[in-house]
């Protein structure tokens, strides 16, 4: 079932990536994000009330619990979908049951997405829409020193970097907490032992997906993808830097590089591209995993999956992390694959996550 699952939704996603039938296929990833959430059952039976709003001129989902009690933390979320699909309400099912399960305000950012929105500019609709809840919380009935930022797969990559704006203005306050699910933090390396394992074992999130996403979320367009997945967008000297320094493949456990993992030729590249690209590629908000700075970031929770070529990022983030002081709690789900948030009904291991992030948040907000 799990096998007939992925098949169909990377095909899904294969498809929604193209440009000409963009809109059609949003509607249809939308349609079928919303009917998992039904069929999974996570927000029956909280008494949580749904509330479409702005802050600071971005959209907003706001998950309120029912019962009066003042002032609560809030956890800020931005959804999934390689910066190009899905929307703010796409996992009501989840936001429902975080803020009844843990008593808190849950805001979904609807961000403007690729193509015609290209980095920055959802990255710059996830900061305006955050430091507004953290400026003016009491308007929207939120704790403002006890807000958590959190995401999953791109949604991930936006917590990260807001995260690290907010730390590098010295902004306050700041966000207490950031919550990673499977992050997608950079695009020098395609060639992770995880990229390399997803090339064969193809669970859901192929390779070839996640190179269109990064390609549409920088040109808006497909232009790109073959040579990320070729290795070909970044100089040799730069792929011998990343490959001796941050993303060094070494810092990644041997009990996860599964066969036919082979370190990556770093001997060819092209100028001409990676000239082109190279400020937006080693953008810490763009790519939170190159950046020069990993300390003085808040609590961090990181869960990754087996089988998601985005495993070997939380894996290396999270080295970076703790190495640079930081509070950091990764949980690794063998088995798992990406998008298994949404499919606690094939994937008993999910409950387990599930659980150890509402302890996560529970405890530290």
């Amino acid at each position: 079932m799990a096998k007939l699952f992925s098949s169909f939704v990377s095909a899904a996603e294969i498809i929604g990536v193209g440009l000409d039938t963009i809109q059609l296929n949003r509607a249809f990833v939308n349609g079928y994000l919303y009917a998992l959430g039904i069929y999974n059952g996570y927000g029956e039976g909280y008494p949580v009330r749904t509330e479409y709003s702005e802050v600071d001129g971005v959209p907003v989902v706001i998950y309120r619990p029912l019962t009066d009690r003042g002032l609560r933390p809030a956890l800020v979320y931005f959804h999934g979908g390689g910066w190009v699909m899905a929307r703010a309400w796409s996992q009501f099912s989840l936001h429902k049951h975080l803020a009844g399960e843990l008593d808190i305000i849950v805001i979904s950012v609807d961000y403007r997405r690729a193509p015609v929105f290209r980095y920055p500019v959802p990255f710059e609709d996830c900061v305006r829409a955050t430091k507004y809840i953290l400026a003016h919380g009491e308007k929207l009935g939120v704790h403002s020193t006890r807000v958590a930022l959190a995401g999953d797969s791109a949604g991930g990559n936006l917590a990260a970097a807001v995260s690290a704006k907010l730390r590098d203005e010295k902004f306050t306050p700041r966000n207490k907490l950031q919550v990673l699910i499977y992050p997608a933090l950079q695009a020098c390396d395609l060639a992770t032992p995880s990229y390399q394992q997803q090339k064969f074992d193809r669970i859901v999130m192929a390779p070839e997906v996640m190179a269109w996403y990064w390609s549409i979320y920088v040109t808006g367009n497909h232009s790109l993808a073959e040579a990320l997945l070729r290795g070909n967008h970044t100089s040799i000297k730069m792929k011998q830097e990343l490959a001796t320094g941050k993303l060094n493949h070494d810092l990644i456990p041997n009990h996860l590089k599964f066969a036919p993992y082979s370190v990556p030729d770093i001997s060819h590249g092209s100028d001409v591209i990676w000239d082109s690209i190279r400020e937006v590629f080693l953008d810490p908000y763009f790519a939170p995993l190159v950046a020069d700075d990993f300390t003085d970031l808040p609590s961090t929770f990181v869960w990754t999956v087996q089988y998601d070529v985005l495993r070997d990022d939380g894996v290396l983030y999270v080295h970076h992390l703790r190495r640079a002081g930081n509070q950091v709690e990764h949980l690794h789900t063998e088995g798992g694959w990406h998008p298994m948030l949404e499919l606690r009904f094939l994937h008993p291991q999910e409950d387990e996550a599930m659980l150890q992030i509402r302890r996560f948040i529970r405890q530290k907000l």
